[in-house]
């Protein structure tokens, strides 16, 4: 199935989209959520990043299985509570967002599966949280904005277009640095 796409990278820069092997790693940079995210994968896939820079698209990858498109989404923090979850909220949709859009120049018109990733060195729960309340509620009159606490709960996270990506969370070591396996 990735052999229908492949001419189309001709079209991107190869720098920031291309063809991964199988084992991946995405690097935060900066000082304060330095750290590494890795992936390993047989399947066939395609890598949209920027290198080295403050990022339009941080941290995706496009899987083909079995003749399903899946969108992997990733992000790396350092501490994650109620205050910062609306910023991942909006960094995700902005990541589908710019997926979509480098998707359509490689011919791409449907994703199967989408996955956030969600990596962190510290996390408060959303019931042990010393926060005002009102915070750990869902945002009124925005479709599908999913609270703190249903997030964490239920792993989903609503994007653009009735979208719902599954959330996959995970702690970092001391390093900064986070494993999330093998993806099949």
């Amino acid at each position: 199935m990735i052999e229908d796409h492949r001419g189309c990278l001709i079209h991107l820069n190869k720098d920031f989209v291309f063809e991964a092997e199988s084992k991946i790693e995405f690097e935060e940079l900066s000082e304060d959520g330095a750290g590494i995210a890795k992936f390993s994968t047989a399947l066939p896939t395609i890598i949209i990043k920027s290198k080295k820079k403050a990022p339009l698209v941080w941290a995706l990858r496009v899987t083909f299985r079995q003749g399903q498109i899946d969108l992997h989404i990733v992000e790396l923090k350092s501490g994650l509570d109620a205050r910062t979850w609306e910023t991942v909220l909006s960094q995700y949709e902005g990541m589908y967002l710019s997926a979509i859009a480098a998707l359509r120049l490689l011919q791409i018109t449907k994703v199967d599966n989408v996955i956030c990733y969600l990596a962190y060195k510290r996390f408060r729960s959303p019931v042990q949280e010393e926060t005002n309340p009102v915070l750990l509620k869902g945002l009124v009159g925005v479709k599908g904005s999913a609270s703190y606490l249903e997030a964490m709960i239920g792993k989903a996270v609503a994007l653009p277009f009735d979208v719902t990506a599954r959330l996959v969370k995970g702690q970092r070591d001391p390093a900064g640095d986070i494993d999330f396996g093998a993806i099949a």
